[in-house]
């Protein structure tokens, strides 16, 4: 049997070493492209299959362009398919090996957000945000300032003190436009007018209300009133929940959105969270009309099952509403 000839083989082995690398970088962009192409028509097994296949390639020489290519691949299938939990693991893999991709820092954000996880949220809408002050604002949207809202919020109850002053720098970063307080009277005369007209004001006039007062908050997310508006007007109990913690967050230093905060609390039959609101109301002297503070303590405590300590609150409260003991 005749044997090859050397000058051969020396060639094939020389091709081989020189194009390796070539033919498993197109490897994995094949793979990658197919991936694609069924999570594009919503194929989402077969794009996981090849998503898996160019992932395995990529991580034994962790290329992290493709990296972050495959699991913002993976996480959108998963996101497709409703799986959302899987799909912000994927997306916070995706931004490890790419950060500069502000639509799954918002993803990923948003998911903490709805679960109250504040310094996760604050994490990832910082990502944002950064994408955000880049653009100088020429681009701005009603969503866009909705998530300097959340960033905000975010900051103020992720627990660090100085969290509050920069939560406020946040805020003023949205405001695009001053809003005039002759804006807002001329939305609150357009309710009053409305409700002439109408037997059941408070629940007929609460979309008017919205479709007035939200273009405001669009203008300038900091005016601390269309908060409180918008806790009153809200239609769905959600939705006042919502705001009234969004207000507490970032004005809690004000007992007029201390009390919004207390009252869903209290609704939601929370109530050792709203004492503690309560109690540090009067521990730092936020408290007007004691009267009314000390009844409303006195009525927390009587369904805490604490009727001595709602008794001696209820003779306080007397006390500040006739000057006698």
């Amino acid at each position: 049997m005749p044997q090859p000839n050397k000058a051969i083989i020396l060639f094939l082995g020389i091709v081989s070493i020189t194009w390796t690398p070539r033919i498993f970088a197109r490897s994995v962009g094949y793979y990658l492209q197919k991936g694609d192409s069924f999570k594009a028509v919503k194929r989402c097994e077969e794009a996981q299959f090849y998503y898996s296949k160019a992932e395995v390639k990529s991580l034994q020489t962790q290329d992290k362009t493709y990296l972050a290519r495959i699991y913002k691949g993976m996480g959108d299938c998963y996101d497709i398919t409703g799986k959302i939990l899987f799909a912000k693991e994927f997306y916070v893999k995706s931004l490890s090996f790419d950060g500069n991709q502000p639509d799954l820092a918002l993803y990923v954000a948003d998911y903490y957000y709805a679960l109250r996880m504040y310094p996760q949220s604050a994490r990832f809408f910082s990502v944002y945000y950064e994408y955000f002050k880049d653009s100088k604002l020429k681009n701005a949207t009603i969503k866009d300032t909705e998530n300097i809202i959340k960033y905000a919020v975010s900051l103020s109850a992720s627990g660090h003190p100085e969290n509050g002053e920069n939560a406020q720098s946040v805020i003023a970063s949205g405001k695009k436009v001053d809003v005039e307080d002759i804006e807002i009277e001329h939305c609150y005369d357009s309710i009053d007018r409305a409700a002439l007209k109408k037997p059941d004001p408070y629940e007929k006039n609460k979309n008017e209300a919205y479709d007035c007062f939200y273009p405001l908050l669009q203008k300038n997310p900091g005016e601390k009133n269309l908060y409180l508006l918008f806790i009153h007007y809200s239609t769905e109990k959600n939705a006042r929940r919502e705001w009234a913690m969004r207000s507490f967050y970032l004005f809690g230093g004000e007992e007029r959105f201390r009390w919004p905060a207390v009252l869903i609390h209290y609704t939601l039959e929370e109530y050792e969270r709203a004492l503690v609101m309560m109690e540090e109301m009067e521990q730092n002297n936020m408290v007007k009309n004691k009267a009314d503070y000390y009844l409303f303590m006195a009525s927390l405590l009587y369904e805490m099952g604490e009727n001595y300590r709602a008794e001696q609150l209820e003779k306080k409260a007397w006390k500040e509403d006739t000057g006698n003991d």
